[in-house]
């Protein structure tokens, strides 16, 4: 029997025709045992739920199958919490598609059509599809020395990301007379896709004579080469499973990036500093879904570089996660 299940499930999910051959029931059973039963016995028969259906069972959770007879999954636990809480196959997430997995940072992961919950024991459970991440400018706190006999500084941010989606490069204005204790506030969209990991870099220059666009070519060029490891290792992965692969090799960005970018110019603009921010899957929700904006001199944020102090200046990069 169990061989019979197998190679009807396989046919009725390449033709709607076959969806007569076989019941929701018997797929979801199926499923059940290739679980090894995990989720407990059956305290339900088959409900109908948004022109889908799913099976509850003693252990918590229910086993969901779509519309189109399709990826049945169980969907249980905290996650399952709240699925139910925003109304299951008829919110926007729509029916699973996998059963819950392994997250980054210890987390676990169950993944649907139109997003994902992610959990973790200090944070609970967190809906979300994309996050876009954007910077929103910078802060002066200092200025520089000298700037070329100028009251005032011209500052500019050029930025990178490397993630498995591969590395992006920008960079902002150049900001106009700026003074200590003063912010610049901006809107440039430097990463949309999945919280599966990112690091991120900032230069911070202070304008002279130079083109700022060496500098963003530049950083084109470094965060280009440090992409390289993480777009290898991830291929064609496009699930959450990417993340578990792109976190142990944040970390590994940096030295890469510093070191081609302190070969690749004949700096001519005053360099105030280079970081990079490797941050994991779990910070990029929380910054995305559960972290409050800050207003702070004109620039709102949910994330701040540390200090940039090269030439005696004082500023911070500002940026902001949000859900896309």
């Amino acid at each position: 029997m169990p061989q019979t299940t197998d190679r009807l499930v396989g046919r009725i999910e390449r033709s709607p025709a076959d969806q007569a051959v076989i019941s929701p029931g018997a797929i979801i059973h199926h499923h059940w045992e290739v679980l090894n039963r995990a989720p407990g016995e059956p305290v339900s028969g088959v409900e109908n739920v948004a022109s889908g259906y799913r099976i509850w069972y003693s252990n918590g959770g229910a086993i969901y199958l779509n519309p189109a007879f399709t990826h049945p999954a169980w969907v249980y636990g905290s996650i399952g919490e709240r699925y139910n809480a925003l109304g299951g196959p008829a919110s926007w997430l729509g029916f699973p598609t996998a059963d819950e997995a392994s997250f980054a940072d210890e987390g676990r992961v169950s993944t649907f059509q139109h997003g994902e919950i992610y959990w973790w024991p200090d944070v609970g459970a967190v809906e979300l599809n994309e996050v876009v991440m954007q910077y929103t400018g910078l802060i002066c706190f200092g200025e520089t020395n000298w700037d070329q006999g100028s009251a005032s500084d011209e500052p500019y941010v050029v930025l990178g990301t490397v993630s498995h989606q591969g590395p992006t490069a920008a960079r902002s204005q150049i900001y106009e007379h700026v003074n200590a204790i003063q912010g610049r506030a901006d809107m440039i969209e430097i990463y949309r896709g999945k919280p599966y990991g990112i690091a991120l870099t900032a230069r911070m220059m202070e304008h002279d004579e130079d083109d700022p666009d060496r500098y963003k070519a530049a950083m084109e060029a470094a965060v280009g080469a440090a992409a390289t490891a993480i777009t290898t290792a991830v291929g064609a992965i496009a699930t959450p499973a990417a993340a578990l692969i792109v976190g142990p090799l944040l970390g590994a960005v940096a030295p890469v990036v510093a070191d081609a970018l302190n070969g690749a110019l004949d700096l001519r603009d005053d360099d105030l500093g280079v970081q990079t921010l490797p941050l994991t899957a779990k910070q990029m929700v929380v910054l995305a879904a559960r972290t409050q904006d800050s207003v702070d001199y004109g620039v709102t944020s949910r994330l701040q570089t540390p200090l940039f102090t090269g030439e005696g200046s004082s500023y911070k990069a500002c940026f902001r996660f949000a859900p896309a």
